[in-house]
């Protein structure tokens, strides 16, 4: 297997720093022989700070089992109880204190999970929640932000794996040890500054190793190959077969039937037709300009932050994105080119700021006053701009201090009476709702609500000389109802029709004849109710 080894160097500033070079010559002409190396790769530069002690110092950085007399020793210190501030003493990397520096999962999105060190079993990673050495993070159909000790981030994408193998602080000196490894899949990632010579930030694949500092690349793998793609620093490749420096712009892939013979100048940043900045309504179509030897786009949609939550990708091969229902707030667009070895080219950022104003709803019906039956009760609206959500709600009294019932928010005009309610006077109105923080609300307008009272059947007819007693269902909505007797099934010659309380009523038949009896329910005027189905009586 092609062994590959990547090294990147950061670009210094040029601009002089008088104060800190004057400090440093009279801190080694104080305190270093003329043979000393003060930039020994092994050791850490330290200067002294006002009112500080080898004493202190060595609390604040050094392991226990080293002290201060070895530091006198090694930096050769005659006067070591008057160390003047800014002097420059020297520090073995190896003495400094090491500790862990687990990682953050900063946003999780989707289905993500973490393996902890020496366990079998996968658990769902959650927001805030650390990650030591030996965590192995699975992003299956999501993508994770993680931030490390030194400020660097990474974010994994869909269908990944990542391993954490080194996750070291040496003390309070600012340097930082990060190894990972990825072992399937793709990320992105942004890596700080250089801070000392022992600082590493290296992420390795089955088929290279990336050791960088100070700069911004997106790395994938498979098994076999690795593909990298340099937006900022200069990542040097090593490997069997060549040595260059892969600088910032362009990309290189190792490994595989697919490998460049050389390092591929990577596609320009998209360009926007016009700026971005705020959106006051949306949908809202962004366009940019065709790159030439484009064979797709890549369009990426965070919020807040390239850290936030990853709310769109989209992969096509149009020059186009179509933003819709988005909540109010603080957006970052990421736009790139892709060529046709597949290779995504430089970042086009653009934040922006939406910022949407609802507007009230135009009722439709039913109309004012209106009385409405349960089964045929139908409520419509008219949304007067595209992406406003709107919800139906429901109140007792016009000023909706107590809603009773309300609609999820969505893009409906039209709904039915929800489950539950009561037969009863309420008003109705629709609340709109824009960008997630803007509300608006329509006109009030009251309706009555009927119910249907269950049908009352005669269960059971007892005699006794010339009376029938009869008993029938009880409803809970009501005690009261209405009994009817008549010579035929089809009661159009009624004798008898009466109000009763309870679910019993006694009737005297005249004679030995058939008659037939039926029953409903009465209630306030708010039930409707249907008469039960007759039932024969006659006397023995």
């Amino acid at each position: 297997m092609l062994s590959t080894t990547w090294h990147a160097y950061p670009q210094r500033s040029s601009r002089p720093r008088t104060s800190w070079l004057l400090a440093l010559l009279v801190g080694l002409s104080l305190t270093l022989p003329v043979n000393a190396e003060p930039n020994s790769a092994s050791d850490w530069l330290y200067s002294v700070r006002p009112n500080e002690t080898l004493g202190s110092i060595s609390d604040a950085y050094l392991d226990p089992r080293h002290s201060w007399h070895e530091l006198v020793r090694y930096n050769q210190l005659t006067q070591p109880a008057q160390l003047a501030p800014g002097t420059v003493i020297r520090i073995p990397v190896a003495w400094l204190k090491q500790q862990p520096a687990p990682a953050t999962a900063v946003t999780v999105q989707g289905d993500v999970l973490v393996r902890r060190a020496q366990q079998p079993q996968l658990q769902p990673l959650r927001n805030g929640q650390a990650l030591n050495v030996g965590d192995e993070v699975q992003s299956r159909q999501g993508t994770v932000s993680i931030r490390f000790a030194d400020g660097s981030s990474l974010r994994l994408n869909e269908n990944s794996r990542l391993l954490f193998n080194t996750l070291t602080r040496f003390g309070d000196s600012g340097m930082v040890d990060t190894r990972t490894r990825l072992l399937k899949g793709d990320l992105s990632t942004t890596v700080q500054p250089l801070q000392g010579s022992k600082s590493r930030y290296e992420i390795a694949t089955p088929s290279a190793v990336a050791a960088v500092r100070g700069t911004r690349f997106r790395l994938q793998a498979t098994d076999s190959s690795t593909q990298l793609e340099v937006a900022e620093g200069v990542v040097q490749l090593e490997s069997n077969l060549r040595h260059e420096a892969v600088r910032a712009g362009f990309g290189t892939r190792t490994g595989g039937s697919t490998a460049t013979r050389e390092a591929v100048r990577l596609l320009p940043a998209p360009q926007l037709g016009q700026p971005l900045q705020l959106l006051e309504q949306l949908p809202y179509s962004i366009d940019w300009q065709p790159v030439p030897e484009a064979r797709q786009y890549v369009a990426e949609l965070y919020a807040d932050n390239d850290l936030g939550p990853r709310l769109r990708r989209q992969q096509s091969t149009q020059a186009q994105l179509q933003l819709d229902h988005l909540n109010n707030g603080q957006y970052l667009l990421a736009l790139r080119a892709v060529d046709g070895q597949g290779f995504q080219g430089q970042t086009q950022t653009v934040a922006f700021e939406v910022k949407l104003q609802s507007l009230p709803a135009r009722l439709i019906a039913p109309g004012n006053q209106a009385v409405l039956a349960p089964e045929a009760a139908r409520f419509s609206w008219a949304i007067q701009r595209d992406g406003d959500l709107a919800s139906l709600q429901i109140a007792a009294t016009a000023d909706f201090q107590d809603v009773l019932a309300q609609s999820p928010f969505s893009s409906e005009t039209d709904t039915g009476i929800p489950s539950g309610l009561e037969p009863g006077h309420y008003f109705w109105r629709v609340a709109t709702q824009a960008g997630g923080t803007s509300y608006s609300h329509s006109d009030v307008r009251p309706f009555t609500l009927l119910g249907t009272l269950p049908e009352t059947r005669i269960v059971a007819v007892q005699y006794r000389q010339d009376q029938a007693r009869l008993y029938w269902t009880r409803l809970t909505e009501t005690d009261r109802f209405l009994v009817q007797v008549a010579r035929d099934p089809a009661f159009t010659e009624i004798l008898r029709e009466e109000r009763v309380q309870g679910a019993q009523a006694t009737i005297k038949l005249p004679d030995q004849q058939v008659y037939y009896a039926r029953v409903r329910g009465v209630a306030s005027e708010l039930y409707r109710s249907e008469l039960g189905p007759g039932r024969a009586i006659a006397l023995p």
